[in-house]
């Protein structure tokens, strides 16, 4: 038997079970209930589970990669769905060999310069202030071109490639707010992170030495979490908005009112704004169904002493409607669509110059 470290928390174990396949299944067994107490680290207890994919040469593979990649695809199937078999099957392969590639060049996309961040202002929408700005993640790919997050954020997570990726976006964020900073610009950035990254216990720490890097203040950095990330593991996961919360970085609930149990965990979070679909947005001058609901979210958060960020605003109506409401805070067309991070800074300056004069 080989045990590899292929980086992470992800290991690979070579065993030659010669014509008893089972074997594998039974050591994966052992090994996922043989974890032991929980690790103390820096004085902390540390609880971790193991999970285990299963492939078999040469059945499933007889290249490295292709064994390890379905390996992995067989990890995700067994650890997202309950009673799944830890072994490899052509079923999964649902995913498509073009799926498969994806991810193994996701990978390295993170480390070979290939993802960009673009960002859209939030704005007062009394004062046309720049509050902040959100960034989205986009992927130059070689041959298909610049890719939404819509088209590999899934991805990333059923991977395991969406921690590293929120990793790279962190780093990239904050340096951007510590070169607003000294340009005396508004540096305040808001990152969206998932239901994963909240259950990953190191998060806390390189947030701690990121802001120390580039010497940025928590409350510069803004996090945008769904309502359906707390759905996997609840209780971790608010766990870990309260550790963020005492380290001073802003929180907010993104696609509000979207989820099913809005109100039950709004009163357990510790954020700060709510952020209302812009499912609801879009069609609020044409909708009352839109508009009764917005006003719903606009009152409990407003009950609650929390912020309301509207986003998907493309029309003066809708932003006077929103104004009428309570509602001061937005992002949408209107302003500006997404453009990329680096131009942030010359877009704030013009933005100021164009706002001030009229003043």
């Amino acid at each position: 038997m080989r045990l590899c470290h292929l980086g992470g928390v992800s290991f690979a174990v070579w065993l030659d079970s010669g014509d008893q396949p089972h074997l594998a299944e039974y050591l994966a067994d052992s090994l996922e209930k043989c974890v032991p107490e929980p690790m103390i680290v820096h004085g902390c207890a540390v609880d971790y589970q193991l999970h285990c994919g299963i492939t078999h040469y040469p059945v499933h593979g007889t290249q490295l990669n292709e064994l390890l990649e379905r390996a992995y695809l067989a990890l995700q199937h067994h650890s997202t769905l309950q009673g799944h078999s830890q072994v490899f099957n052509a079923g999964m392969l649902s995913y498509s060999s073009d799926k498969l590639i994806m991810m193994s060049e996701l990978r390295r996309a993170i480390t070979e310069g290939q993802l960009a961040l673009y960002v859209q202002p939030q704005v007062d929408m009394r004062t046309k202030e720049v509050l902040a700005g959100e960034v989205y993640v986009r992927w130059r790919h070689p041959s298909r071109g610049l890719m939404t997050p819509s088209s590999f954020l899934a991805l990333a997570e059923e991977s395991g490639v969406i921690y590293p990726l929120t990793q790279w976006v962190l780093n990239e964020a904050i340096a951007m707010i510590a070169t607003l900073d000294k340009a005396k610009l508004v540096s305040k950035i808001a990152v969206n992170i998932s239901s994963k990254d909240l259950l990953q216990d190191e998060l806390i720490d390189s947030l701690e030495l990121l802001l120390e890097k580039y010497n940025v203040k928590p409350q510069q950095l803004m996090l945008e979490i769904k309502e359906g990330a707390f759905a996997a593991d609840p209780d971790k996961s608010i766990s870990m908005m309260r550790r963020l919360h005492r380290l001073g970085v802003v929180l907010a609930l993104d696609d509000f009112g979207t989820g099913l149990s809005s109100l039950a965990h709004l009163r357990q979070l510790p954020v700060q704004h709510v952020k209302v679909d812009c499912s609801f947005i879009g069609d609020l001058h044409k909708s009352d169904t839109h508009t009764a609901i917005t006003n719903a979210i606009i009152d409990v958060a407003r009950n609650l002493e929390l912020g309301v960020i509207a986003e998907g605003v493309e029309e003066l109506e809708v932003e006077q409607k929103l104004l009428r409401m309570g509602c001061n805070r937005a992002q949408g067309f209107l302003y500006s669509r997404p453009f990329e991070l680096s131009g942030f800074a010359v877009w704030l300056k013009q933005w100021q110059e164009r706002h001030t004069k009229g003043h």
